[in-house]
This record gives C-alpha cells, structure tokens and sequence, in this order.
C-alpha cells in the first residue's frame, strides 16, 4: 500500500528519519549514563547549550530555505486546544494512578476523558484535512 500512495523520497526520509531516532534514543540514554556518572546530574541541563549552538550554526548553512507559505495555511487553534487537553488529562490520570485502588483503564474516569478528547482532535483534524482537499 505504501510504494503505490507515497512518493520514494519521502519514504526514504521516513526511513531516515526512523533511523535517527532510534540511534538517538539510544545514544542519548548511553551518553546521558556516561554523563551523570562522570560530572553528576546537574551536567545535562549545561550539555545542550552547546549542542544547540552547533546545530544553530550548522543549521544555517546545511539546511535550505523553506518553501513560500501559501495562504491556505492557518493556524489550527481547535487542534491544539483539544490536543493539549488531551495530553494534560491522560498524564494526570497516569500520575495520579497511586491514588487509585483499580489499575484498569475503565476504572478512572480521568484517563476516559483525555482519550474522549484525544479522538476529538483526530476527528476534528481529519475533518479539517477532508475539507481542505
């Protein structure tokens, strides 16, 4: 289904883009363990100033300009209220599970509430991307 709907290039930056994040998921946790137990905890708030100074400086040159915005684009306010919702309610509920007796998921109404609003937002985003065609 995906080699007849979607152009190689973007599968193949996909597949890049797969692939990078899981080698750094994993360097970061193996780096961040040779970190804390060289320096102690306090070193990884100062080791991404200068990452971010390199990416900004590499950045400019390496990545090209973006492409002219269109006036159809707008910024979907509906989105990330309901998005934003959702994640502040399920992480809630999920912090919040040691207060509770029952583990099931039926048992908190917390966690029903931020997938209530979670599937408002895919629907609410799918309508919006059927409506602009």
């Amino acid at each position: 289904m995906a080699d007849t709907s979607i152009p190689k290039p973007r599968t193949g930056a996909l597949g890049v883009w797969g692939a990078m994040g899981g080698v750094g998921g994993s360097l970061g946790v193996l780096l961040g363990g040779v970190l804390t137990q060289a320096f102690g905890w306090p070193a990884i708030f100062v080791v991404n100033v200068p990452i971010g100074i390199a990416v900004i400086a590499f950045g400019r040159g390496l990545i090209p300009a973006g492409r002219v915005s269109s006036a159809n684009r707008h910024f979907d306010a509906t989105g990330a209220l309901l998005v934003t919702g959702a994640l502040t309610v399920l992480v809630y509920a999920i912090v919040r599970t040691d207060t509770r007796r029952s583990p099931r998921w039926r048992a908190c109404p917390r966690r029903r509430a931020g997938s209530r609003r979670a599937c408002s937002a895919v629907i609410v985003a799918r309508g919006e991307l059927l409506l602009d065609g």
